[in-house]
């Protein structure tokens, strides 16, 4: 399994997505996604140390770090279930869709390093119209990955997203990019 090209575009405001937004009725159980793979580098690592507080030296510091169990520079867990969000949001998955992200599970199985290839698989769980006249309620079994050459992708992070999705004829007006 190899990664595909980088997602370029980028979200210049709330009003504008990188692609058209999915309705509550687009999703079926079992639907899946994949995103394109991302390079996790020190910079990504460091700038989410600064937003996040977390500057932890397991993460920051090389020299300390070689002398943990992990022998090394690892990111944070929290990371990668925040480029799971935006994998998910550069394909439409997530955006002004959702009216509300109830909840959020995360398991973090195996570290990540700079410049591992991250990618993230995406399953629609559940999807229950009945929460609201507006809404329906999507539950989402999200998949972290890193790529490894020549092998089986490596699993690194299990998330279980539950949102409130806006209905078709609810749907916020944006623009794509």
């Amino acid at each position: 399994m190899h990664c595909g090209k980088q997602c370029g575009k980028q979200v210049h405001n709330s009003e504008t997505t990188p692609q058209p937004q999915l309705a509550f009725e687009d999703f079926k159980v079992g639907q899946a996604f994949r995103s394109p793979c991302k390079t996790l580098t020190m910079e990504l690592i460091r700038r989410y140390a600064d937003v996040s507080g977390d500057k932890n030296p397991i993460h920051l510091d090389p020299e300390f770090a070689k002398k943990t169990p992990f022998r090394g520079t690892i990111a944070h867990g929290t990371l990668l279930a925040a480029m799971a969000s935006g994998f998910a949001y550069e394909e439409g998955l997530l955006g002004p869709n959702i009216l509300a992200l109830e909840s959020s599970s995360e398991k973090f199985l195996q570290p990540a390093r700079p410049h591992d290839r991250i990618f993230a698989e995406v399953t629609i769980a559940s999807a229950d119209p009945s929460a609201g006249k507006r809404y329906g309620r999507v539950v989402w079994d999200t998949l972290v990955y890193k790529e490894v050459d020549s092998q089986s992708p490596v699993l690194l992070v299990k998330i279980e997203w539950t949102t409130l999705m806006f209905k078709q004829a609810f749907l916020p007006k944006t623009r794509t990019l």
